[in-house]
């Protein structure tokens, strides 16, 4: 654990949960429920417990061995970033199931966000596929249904207009693809039909 700062930030994230989750009172204590290594980073799920209640968070701090310390930062201030305004996008239009993040901690070259209790897909499918008759109880089937009007709601709060095409500097694009195509042995009547189409 030492080895990606979970403990340092794990004190951070006790300091600010006051802050984080407002009329919850200070933070008792941040436990380390699990561990689940990654190819390029570890997934860290923390208890954040409160007097009455606990909370679930995400950190996700990317390995020192397999990404360089530089671009660790990069990646977890990209990402931070990301889900920042996915997240914004979401509240403003009120779609529940976007985790909030919770502060920034790129600088330790990881992620941390709200953990959100969801749909189980992969048991259910597992089970179907295991036991017999569990799929017909219709479990799956609903979950996937939810599961698709969420994604097509995301889409419709994540959509962006589409930019206009700039002709002139795809014209030109094509034409510098079509010098170096000539330089490589492409006649001038495939150059020619390419750049008058």
């Amino acid at each position: 654990m030492a080895e990606n700062g979970i403990d340092a930030i794990a004190m951070e994230i006790r300091n600010s949960a006051a802050e984080w989750y407002p009329g919850k009172g200070e933070a008792r204590a941040v436990r380390v429920v699990s561990r689940t290594p990654r190819n390029g980073h570890y997934v860290y799920e923390l208890a954040v417990e409160f007097n009455q209640q606990a909370e679930r968070v995400a950190v996700k701090p990317y390995r020192a061995g397999r990404i360089a310390a530089g671009d660790a930062r990069k990646v977890a201030a990209a990402e931070y970033s990301h889900l920042r305004r996915l997240w914004e996008m979401a509240r403003e239009q009120e779609l529940e199931g976007i985790p909030r993040p919770l502060g920034d901690f790129s600088s330790r070259g990881a992620v941390a966000n709200e953990k959100l209790v969801g749909v189980p897909l992969q048991s259910m499918i597992l089970k179907a596929a295991l036991i017999p008759g569990y799929a017909e109880v219709g479990q799956l089937q609903d979950a996937a249904a939810a599961s698709g009007a969420w994604l097509r709601s995301l889409q419709r709060v994540t959509a962006q207009s589409a930019s206009k095409l700039d002709t002139g500097s795809l014209q030109r694009e094509v034409e510098s693809l079509c010098e170096r195509c000539r330089r490589e042995g492409m006649d001038a009547a495939s150059i020619t039909k390419i750049v008058t189409a």
